[in-house]
């Protein structure tokens, strides 16, 4: 698949909680509305990998994705850790950030040592501010 780096403006945002969806869209939008970018929101990995052809130069991805918990892995239901595996097959350069509310000291340990993830970040009062300062690097 053919990575257009510079000019990619496509950014995916996957997380189960709509109303996190649309603030998180809200942000981005609000901040860098004059980069004109591309951004999709998905409450499933299964409909993100459905949209893998758009080529996300980012992907926000929640690391508990409830549907997958409440469903205890029913058919097509996948963690936010199987879907980098997944993203990642089908583009490499895609730069994945997993987003959790986890505080477990170990669960943290583990996604940040897995090398597919770009960054980690904690769904806290900054996370506002470091997803700023990952788009940011990004495209400007």
């Amino acid at each position: 698949m053919e990575h257009n780096e510079g000019n990619n403006k496509t950014i995916f945002l996957v997380d189960d909680n709509e109303m996190y969806l649309e603030g998180l869209r809200t942000m981005i939008n609000d901040k860098y509305q004059h980069k004109s970018l591309d951004i999709h929101c998905f409450t499933s990995g299964e409909e993100c990998l459905k949209n893998m052809d758009k080529n996300p130069r980012l992907i926000l991805l929640d690391y508990y994705l409830e549907d997958y918990y409440q469903n205890l892995r029913q058919q097509n239901q996948l963690t936010g850790l199987e879907m980098i595996n997944r993203i990642k097959n089908v583009n490499i350069e895609t730069e994945v950030i997993i987003m959790s509310k986890e505080r477990n000291k170990e669960t943290v340990q583990r996604i940040a040592k897995v090398k597919e993830v770009n960054t980690f970040l904690s769904k806290d009062d900054k996370i506002s501010k470091r997803i700023d300062e990952v788009i940011a690097a990004l495209i400007d």
